[in-house]
């Protein structure tokens, strides 16, 4: 039977079962400092991320886009403007709506994703899911649409599969 001193401190005698980093950085496929250049550059900079992360699908933003991201976030490049909350677009059919809010979601969730402590930073408990909400006109819109794009674009992501832990439903 073990002694009380036995069992004082035995977690810092354990030894690690996880593999070892490797010797040669070249072999991690993760660079921290590339991590850290493109959350602070993502997260200032909406059209920048669409551009640069969501390449696999998002192979040129139209110029309606890009005005769009800009205005929406205008806050991200000066704050001293306000942040809107909230978004009506009214364009007619094949204007691009569904393709402006699906990228919007996906910097939402990279941004949020990129806390330090999600669940601090929004007063939730340890581990609690994060769910982000698009209302759309008809169930088809959401699902077909905007829940499909967003899944795309965050599926086909390199950079998001490389640093992401991702559940998407």
């Amino acid at each position: 039977m073990p002694t009380r001193n036995d069992l004082r401190g035995g977690r810092s005698r354990r030894k690690s079962t996880a593999a070892p980093p490797p010797d040669d950085p070249d072999d991690n496929p993760r660079d921290y400092f590339e991590y850290l250049t493109t959350v602070t550059r993502g997260y200032n900079d909406p059209v920048w991320f669409v551009s640069t992360i969501l390449k696999e699908t998002v192979r040129k933003l139209f110029p309606f886009q890009e005005w769009w991201l800009r205005e929406f976030y205008r806050n991200r490049y000066n704050p001293d403007l306000p942040q809107y909350k909230e978004s009506d677009l009214a364009c007619g059919m094949r204007g691009g709506k569904t393709a402006i809010i699906s990228m919007a979601m996906v910097f939402e969730y990279f941004c949020t994703f990129t806390l330090d402590s999600p669940s601090d930073h929004y007063g939730l408990l340890g581990k609690q899911p994060i769910f982000h909400t698009v209302v759309a006109t008809t169930s088809d819109t959401a699902e077909d649409g905007i829940f499909y794009n967003v899944t795309n674009m965050i599926e086909n992501s390199e950079w998001l599969q490389t640093w992401g832990d991702l559940k998407i439903r």
